[in-house]
């Protein structure tokens, strides 16, 4: 039996129930909203790293939506940002 790794199968069940969203397009549309954020604030990946205590590449990669991050390190990013969590979350959540 082939293995199928298990955001393969969450991803062919999203589509046999009908859903539109793979468990892959949440973090990708909230990575995108905060590089929106970050470049219209005129910082770099490092300066909001610095802010939010992780590193520049985990910046780079939460905007490239290969990283979904915590509850806690949502809330430091919108603090960086100077920004509500809920307003980055319904952002993201509209631009489905």
């Amino acid at each position: 039996m082939r293995y199928t790794p298990s955001w393969l199968r969450a991803s062919r069940q999203s589509f046999a129930y009908g859903h539109d969203v793979t468990p892959h397009a949440t973090p990708a549309r909230f990575g995108l909203i905060v590089r929106g954020r970050r470049e219209a604030l005129g910082l770099t990946q490092a300066e909001v790293a610095e802010r939010c205590a992780v590193t520049r590449t985990y910046v780079s990669a939460l905007e490239n939506g290969h990283k979904n991050p915590t509850l806690e390190t949502q809330v430091r990013i919108a603090t960086a940002l100077g920004v509500e969590l809920s307003a980055l979350v319904k952002e993201a959540e509209e631009k489905r």
